[in-house]
């Protein structure tokens, strides 16, 4: 016996037949009652917000007694707690073992919503207890460019284009080495402020070199991260000078030199070139390239003593 009235009160008895007469059983009643008899909602539960869409995806379990047939379930939402199938919701766009989901659209990040999810047999409906529905997020952060590069710095740009309703606590910066996904446990520079744009110059980076470095923003959600960004840094020149000399004598003197940079290689070779004219370099005749037969090293300087015979 199929019964789809919901709501409606029904009368029974039995009968038998002999052929000769027809015997009847008093008459019982009993309620069909309500499609919500009928179906049990488990807890439901928010799989993501995004803000830049403004969209929740929401899901909930479900099961239902035998006979129900199934012809639509969703969940209606809003921003007050009347909520009904007359008013705004979603149907489910996925549908699962015991389970639906759908997308709520339009919702303002850090504002109070209420859902209520709904099952259909018919047209009849069954209702789920609405409870708030918050759909704060962790901010929304842009990773910028990177501009003023040099062999050992880079000024990196980002912003903060939403806090999603909470407040900002960080913001900042990380990068690495290497193209890599850096994270909080990178090198790491906060930068103060809120929602907007924001820049920082990082420094004692290695010559050509690729790093990579994101945009990240923290509230009481979480942290958000842009994307990365790959930077390589420009080729240093190695660089000499030198800074005197001393301990003149007839056959000998001490030249020292310091090394400011040396191009980011270790190196491999060093020395003085010693001539009697002002153009000093290999190709002049009257220069030597002169073999270093003493060094005294100190912190960013070379001293090499040369003996001239």
């Amino acid at each position: 016996m199929l019964l789809k009235d919901y709501g409606t009160d029904y009368y029974v008895c039995s009968y038998i037949s002999n052929g000769i007469d027809e015997i009847r059983s008093d008459v019982n009643s009993f309620s069909v009652g309500t499609l919500s008899d009928y179906v049990k909602f488990q807890v439901r539960s928010i799989d993501s917000y995004k803000p830049s869409t403004l969209e929740a995806k929401v899901s909930i379990g479900y099961t239902v007694g035998n006979g129900v047939e199934i012809s639509e379930m969703g969940f209606c939402y809003g921003e007050t707690e009347n909520l009904s199938v007359d008013g705004t919701h979603a149907k489910a766009d996925r549908i699962g073992d015991g389970y639906f989901s759908a997308t709520l659209s339009g919702l303002q990040p850090g504002k109070q919503y209420y859902i209520r999810p709904y099952l259909k047999d018919g047209a009849n409906v069954a209702y789920a207890e609405v409870t708030p529905l918050n759909v704060y997020s962790t901010p929304e952060v842009i990773t910028g460019k990177v501009k003023d590069i040099t062999d050992n710095s880079a000024r990196i740009c980002g912003e903060v284009t939403d806090d999603c309703g909470k407040e900002i606590t960080e913001r900042g910066f990380v990068w690495s080495e290497g193209d890599v996904k850096p994270d909080m446990n990178s090198s790491i520079q906060p930068v103060s402020g809120a929602v907007g744009s924001y820049e920082l110059t990082i420094s004692d980076l290695k010559p050509n070199t690729i790093y990579s470095v994101r945009a990240y923003a923290s509230n009481q959600e979480g942290t958000a991260y842009g994307d990365v960004v790959n930077f390589t840094t420009n080729v240093a020149m190695a660089s000499v000078a030198t800074e005197k000399v001393a301990d003149i004598t007839s056959s000998s003197a001490v030249v020292h030199a310091k090394v400011s940079n040396s191009g980011g290689e270790e190196l491999t070779d060093f020395g003085i070139l010693l001539g009697t004219s002002k153009e000093v370099n290999p190709e002049n005749s009257k220069s030597e390239r002169v073999t270093i037969t003493e060094v005294h090293l100190e912190i960013g300087a070379i001293q090499p003593r040369h003996k001239h015979d």
